[in-house]
């Protein structure tokens, strides 16, 4: 939504983008940010990008000015300036048209020690390089997990959990000056004002939802192993339409499709489950049929009886079914033969193909039990594993993350944003818990 309208901004070569944060979903609108703005200067283009499901506001905006000094001035004034109730959060935009260089798919930046808190081994270039009109470009970089497994509060945090996560500390910020490059500084520091997981988790929340998932799923493919569950996740955990739309991105964005990529970087048994996965377009209905859900799950019994996981109709099924007949099927397995299907895909706890089937299974029926497991995992492993946190916490804050919070918190007896909060810092710990209370807005 711009506040120019369907003829859309004029010319953006040669002006300057800020990023507003933490803005309402609902109410606050580009004609409510044009005027706040516009007293600092020549504001170009107020852009609010909309989920395209709902047409709620995605918490975040863009403002480009046509002069970086009147910028800057809206930057000082603007940041910690409290808008429909919200204390909002105003930094130049990191991937605009007058942001940092990008050279080869990457940010191309100076790493400065940091003196604030940490828990990061070494800076980690962002997967994606993102301009304010959402293009991306690709650059596949390895799972970083932070080295610490917990940190102590640190004495300068003074704020009380009820002020807004993504906008703190604002007292502290001032603009930054002309001479150096467009940055938000905290607390006297030369740090970005993001994080490098903290940048990786804002890129992919301003990516529409497909186009999210088609990078998330090319980063996958090109660093796949066999314990690598994200395609599941993907071909699984979303609906029919979600995964066509996925592909359709994954087509435009890498002039190539999911599948063929899928294809390539995948052997074996785990091809021969994942291909289909990843085409399949599953009736999204709630009819079943009992008789033939008895049917089959007599047979996975019986394939899984033969130890024959890669049996071509024990995939077929899973692969092919709706989500209503699984479950149905699922059922039946469970009052035949006296277990879940997925105690009995625990025979051999090592074997990696096990595990991705017991993952596509649970995917496709008790997808918020899945994703709680692997915040919990990531959370709880030695050192957090900050790929998979932001990935499910992106991906599940608009979806179905007040199920996912109330699941975790009742397993684990710590409310998930407690346990955020516990073991990540910074910018990055605040977009985190933003989103995760965005199910509650």
């Amino acid at each position: 939504m711009s506040h120019f309208g369907r003829s859309g901004p004029p010319d953006i070569r040669d002006t300057y983008s800020l990023l507003v944060l933490n803005i309402t979903f609902r109410s606050t609108t580009a004609d409510d940010l044009f005027p706040l703005f516009d007293k600092y200067g020549k504001v170009v283009d107020v852009f609010i990008p909309r989920d395209r499901r709902t047409g709620d506001s995605r918490g975040f905006a863009f403002v480009r000015y046509k002069y970086q000094d009147e910028a800057a001035k809206a930057v000082e004034k603007l940041d910690g300036r409290v808008v429909d109730g919200r204390e909002i959060m105003v930094q130049f935009a990191k991937y605009g048209p007058n942001a940092e260089k990008i050279h080869k798919g990457r940010i191309s930046e100076p790493v400065y020690k940091s003196r604030g808190r940490s828990r990061s081994r070494s800076p980690r270039p962002s997967m994606f390089c993102c301009d304010d009109t959402f293009g991306t470009h690709d650059s596949a970089s390895p799972v970083r997990r932070s080295p610490s497994p917990r940190r102590s509060p640190s004495p300068q945090r003074s704020l009380s959990r009820g002020e807004s996560p993504v906008a703190k500390n604002h007292k502290e910020r001032s603009a930054t000056p002309k001479s150096v490059s467009p940055r938000v500084i905290r607390g006297g520091s030369r740090s970005p004002s993001l994080g490098s997981e903290a940048d990786r988790a804002l890129l992919l929340w301003t990516l529409d939802p497909s186009e999210r998932d088609a990078c998330i799923a090319n980063e996958a493919t090109k660093r796949w192993t066999s314990s690598n569950q994200v395609l599941v996740e993907i071909a699984c955990a979303r609906s029919p339409k979600e995964l066509l739309l996925v592909r359709d991105a994954y087509h435009a964005r890498f002039r190539k499709s999911l599948e063929e990529d899928v294809a390539y970087h995948t052997t074996g048994d785990f091809r021969k489950l994942l291909v289909p996965l990843v085409s399949s377009y599953r009736y999204c209905g709630d009819d079943v049929d009992l008789t033939l859900a008895k049917k089959e799950a007599k047979i996975l019994h019986e394939k899984i009886s033969e130890k024959a996981y890669s049996d071509d109709d024990f995939i077929r099924i899973l692969a092919t079914r709706s989500k209503a007949q699984i479950g149905a099927t699922l059922n039946q397995y469970k009052n035949q033969f006296g277990n879940d299907i997925n105690k009995d895909l625990k025979s051999d706890p090592k074997d990696e193909f096990l595990s991705i089937l017991r993952a596509t299974v649970k995917c496709l029926v008790y997808p918020e039990k899945y994703f709680e497991k692997v915040i919990r995992l990531a959370i709880n492993s030695r050192g957090t594993d900050e790929g998979a946190l932001t990935r499910v916490v992106v991906t599940r804050a608009e979806v179905d993350m007040k199920v996912i919070k109330d699941d975790y918190h009742r397993r684990n007896s710590v409310p998930l944003d407690r346990a955020i909060a516990k073991d990540t810092t910074g910018d990055y710990e605040d977009l985190l818990l933003a989103l995760v209370g965005h199910a509650e807005t």
